[in-house]
């Protein structure tokens, strides 16, 4: 590997430089060195935790109905309680256990009622949308207080990204 070193310019603030300096002064250690090495780490961290790890995973589901009562009722003889009901035969439901929340919509009119993730996400600026994925519609101030993203999987599914908002 050491046959195969290149030149790699970058910028950086000027106390990172300074302190980097001392860093190789004080570990007796090249600049190089100690720079690939907190590449390489940085590579292998971020292959470890995946490409877009700014997400905190499946915090919900959006359950489409076009009977709100049966549905809800279905949820609650699972355990779920109704948290809070937004009113046009919506309304969020949660289980004592844990686990992601419920989010129940009656849409009459919806061809085939789908189940849709709601990830959540730290920053809609920082988002990244996954290669895979199609953007339906970009991140959007909600009534609800929630910058939303409407995504679609591969195989063409639903996915909310929610962000909270700056």
């Amino acid at each position: 590997m050491a046959d195969d070193i290149r030149q790699f310019k970058v910028y950086l603030p000027a106390d990172l430089i300074r302190d980097l300096k001392y860093r190789a002064i004080d570990t007796e250690q090249s600049l190089s060195s100690i720079t690939a090495a907190a590449l390489r780490e940085h590579l292998t961290t971020a292959g470890r935790e995946g490409a877009h790890m700014e997400t905190r995973g499946v915090e919900g589901l959006i359950i489409q109905t076009r009977n709100w009562g049966k549905t809800v009722a279905f949820w609650q003889e699972l355990g779920y309680q109704l948290e809070f009901e937004a009113g046009h035969h919506s309304g969020m439901l949660k289980h004592s256990a844990g686990g992601p929340y419920l989010f129940v919509i009656e849409l009459l009119d919806a061809a085939a009622p789908e189940i849709q993730p709601i990830i959540g996400a730290s920053d809609p600026e920082t988002f990244e949308v996954p290669a895979a994925g199609t953007v339906e519609e970009p991140f959007t101030q909600m009534h609800w207080g929630v910058s939303q993203m409407l995504l679609r999987d591969p195989d063409g599914r639903a996915v909310s990204v929610q962000a909270p908002l700056s």
